[in-house]
């Protein structure tokens, strides 16, 4: 029975038996801290995108923790790597939709000035 003190810790005190051997592995039950306010919590402001902004501006192959250190460095903005991937993919998602457009247009135009028949003619 020397291995198994847990189980009798487990039934004497109503636990289950994995709280028991935890128990007994450490030999104290002190709780430990959960929950609180967040440090700082702040949300990405129209100053913090346009520094991510420009950070992919200067140099295009920056990780996202150097993005977290210098927005931290630079505004005093403490984000999560998280938040610095949810900015990058909007700002990307937003620049490829205006991309998309800007082709559209050009196709427009196009069928103005050429007519229909040499667009289409030049997509086939």
């Amino acid at each position: 029975m020397a291995g198994q003190d847990w189980l009798a810790v487990a039934a004497s005190n109503a636990v289950s038996a994995s709280t028991a051997r935890c128990i007994t592995a450490k030999g104290s039950i002190e709780q430990q801290p959960r929950g609180g306010v967040r440090s700082v919590c702040i949300k990405m402001t129209v100053e913090v995108m346009s520094k991510l902004e420009e950070y992919l501006d200067e140099q295009a192959d920056m990780t996202m923790a150097v993005m977290k250190e210098w927005l931290l460095r630079d505004t005093s903005a403490d984000v999560t790597i998280s938040s610095v991937h949810r900015a990058l993919h909007g700002m990307l998602s937003h620049r490829a939709r205006m991309m998309q457009i800007c082709i559209i247009r050009l196709f427009l135009e196009n069928d103005l000035v050429f007519g229909q028949s040499e667009t289409t003619k030049r997509m086939r």
